[in-house]
């Protein structure tokens, strides 16, 4: 169905182009510094399948290889990702409970569609890294930082219960859509958590990390945008993921410290 002569140099600088716009990089030690392009089959699935039980599929066939054409059209002659792809890309990743992790199979769809959101993006957002940016005070990317610290808050105090669901993902899709509000809200249901993380000696590391987090992004929203005006209660835009992704990694950064340092104390106490 396609077709097209194209210059050897014109043709290698497309891929590279297309290597340079759509990465993502890993999520474990090893492999947070490597750059992984998705593929245009795991692209389409992330952005138009639906949850089974071998992951995201998408039924209807035509439709997968019509995109599947479009991609590689694109990759070929040195064109952006469509827009359709993008626009799915970025309605996903604001309703995170369409795909909640299926225990029955261990496939967590949720983290391949933001794996592929956060690869396809990128870009038009200018994302340039994946490290936290504290100077970055755009309102979607600050609230994105937000909704990470509550949900790490929550989820430091059951850290046992890998199924629970935090409030701050329960309340996902509605903290998007009208974030100031939503904050509010979600801020006063987290109070209980801190206090658990505060009395808690072992744990009490977290708490001061995090609150002093929860600070800095709520002094920068509050320093670029007024809470009263309803323009800054408007849905936030796609760019709201990095900044969730960027502050949930510190906080991994900071549990893989402290489990290193409770896995030495006790190899000490052993010996």
């Amino acid at each position: 169905k396609y077709f097209r002569e194209i210059d050897v140099s014109l043709l290698k600088h497309n891929l590279e182009q297309w290597q340079n716009n759509y990465f993502w990089y890993g999520y474990s030690k090893a492999t947070q510094d490597k750059r992984y392009i998705p593929s245009p089959i795991r692209i389409i699935k992330a952005a138009y399948g639906i949850r089974t039980d071998q992951g995201l599929e998408v039924d209807k066939k035509e439709f997968l290889k019509d995109q599947y054409q479009n991609i590689i059209s694109a990759i070929i002659e040195g064109r952006n990702m469509p827009e359709n792809i993008c626009q799915a890309l970025s309605n996903n990743v604001k309703n995170r409970q369409k795909y909640r992790k299926d225990t029955s199979n261990n496939k967590n769809t949720w983290h391949e569609v933001k794996f592929c959101a956060l690869a396809i993006l990128r870009q038009e957002e200018g994302i340039i890294s994946n490290m936290l940016d504290r100077e970055n005070t755009d309102r979607s990317y600050l609230y994105g930082r937000l909704l990470a610290l509550y949900e790490g808050t929550e989820a430091m105090v059951y850290t046992d219960d890998n199924e629970r669901v935090t409030n701050a993902e329960k309340m996902w899709a509605s903290f998007i859509n009208a974030p100031v509000t939503m904050n509010l809200r979600l801020r006063t249901l987290i109070k209980p958590y801190e206090m658990k993380l505060k009395f808690n000696d072992d744990k009490k590391y977290f708490y001061d990390t995090v609150t002093k987090d929860i600070r800095e992004v709520t002094n920068l929203l509050n320093d670029h945008y007024d809470y009263r005006l309803p323009e800054n209660n408007k849905p936030l835009k796609a760019g709201f993921i990095f900044g969730y992704e960027a502050q949930m990694q510190a906080i991994f950064k900071m549990k893989a410290i402290f489990n290193q340092k409770e896995k030495l104390e006790s190899e000490e106490k052993n010996d």
